[in-house]
């Protein structure tokens, strides 16, 4: 029985005690059930009064191993509590874990899908500002051409007017020839100057269309990640809320299977706040491990704000340490 007890004791749990502590009351209610016809055989012979030792001592060892369990109860409980809610915090710990994680590769993808737009938005706003400013060159190379010809033009026409005037020895016509000559030079450089300054206007107003296509662009591919940057961020918090509540009411669960019964609630307390203190405390370390994805997530301003939640940002889980109040 002793054997027996302290391996109970030292492995069993509360319903193998309880099984035992059965079995025993039910021995014990046995032999006090036939005490009396033990007595009777006792008075009469030798061997009843063996017997009836025997049975007195075993009635004795019974209520001695029924008096070690039921004060090891609480004891056993509570390393059974320890032992389950221990491996109840490691599964938290390991879904907080995957959960973290899941989302902080999800962010990174998200990031990367945003650098390809962003690289695939720089280069098509290089071509556009290529392909423009070749358009507007080309309208340079074409107007100088048309420039050059006019004034070839212009000085033929006056050339050819000044020789025929200086041949007939007319004076005037050749001034007269000579001033027009000029005039109209001066109208082509003025007329040139106009048109070069539109072709580098509608290349300024083209280059204009083509960046704020560009901004439109990056500013629509960012606000689309951002979105969905903190959409990742808000399932994962809602997931590891989820996680927390199922926790707490696991842990309550196990409180009740182990201890409602037996009074002893100040124990389990004792013992459900320092796990719980502890499991907010590693589920704290494992969102410090991931912080540096939250800070790349918290880029734009529309991120999240994790630090106005407790414990971490695991409200559900933070409230698990609320016990007693």
């Amino acid at each position: 029985g002793e054997i027996q007890t302290a391996q109970l004791l030292r492995e069993g749990t509360t319903d193998q005690i309880d099984s035992r502590v059965t079995a025993l009351n039910d021995e014990r209610n046995a032999i006090l059930a036939n005490l009396p016809a033990l007595k009777e055989q006792a008075r009469l012979s030798d061997i009843g009064r063996e017997a009836l030792l025997n049975y007195q001592s075993r009635l004795a060892d019974v209520n001695s191993e029924l008096g070690r369990l039921e004060g090891a109860r609480p004891e056993v409980a509570l390393r059974q509590f320890t032992e389950a809610s221990g491996e109840m915090a490691r599964a938290l710990r390991e879904d907080v874990t995957k959960i973290t994680a899941d989302r902080d590769k999800k962010i990174a993808d998200i990031r990367a899908d945003l650098a390809e737009k962003e690289v695939e938005a720089e280069r098509t706003r290089s071509e556009a500002f290529n392909e423009a400013r070749a358009t507007a060159q080309d309208e340079r190379e074409d107007q100088e051409a048309q420039h050059q010809e006019n004034l070839r033009r212009i000085i033929s026409r006056a050339n050819a007017t000044i020789a025929n005037a200086v041949g007939n020895r007319d004076a005037l016509a050749a001034f007269m020839a000579q001033k027009q000559r000029d005039e109209e030079l001066e109208e082509e450089q003025k007329a040139n100057a106009k048109r070069i300054k539109e072709i580098q206007k509608r290349e300024g107003e083209a280059l204009k269309v083509i960046e704020k296509r560009y901004s439109d662009q990056l500013r629509a591919a960012q606000t689309a990640a951002q979105r969905a940057i903190s959409l990742e961020i808000q399932k994962a918090q809602a997931e590891i809320t989820l996680r927390g509540q199922a926790y707490n009411a696991e842990l309550q669960q196990l409180q009740a299977a182990l201890f409602a019964q037996y009074g002893l609630q100040n124990q389990f307390w004792a013992a459900t706040y320092n796990l719980a203190a502890r499991t907010v405390a590693s589920i704290a370390g494992i969102q410090t491990q991931s912080a540096r994805t939250v800070q790349l997530a918290n880029l734009y301003s529309q991120t999240p704000n994790v630090k106005k939640y407790a414990c971490g940002g695991y409200p559900a889980v933070g409230q698990t340490v609320l016990v007693g109040g």
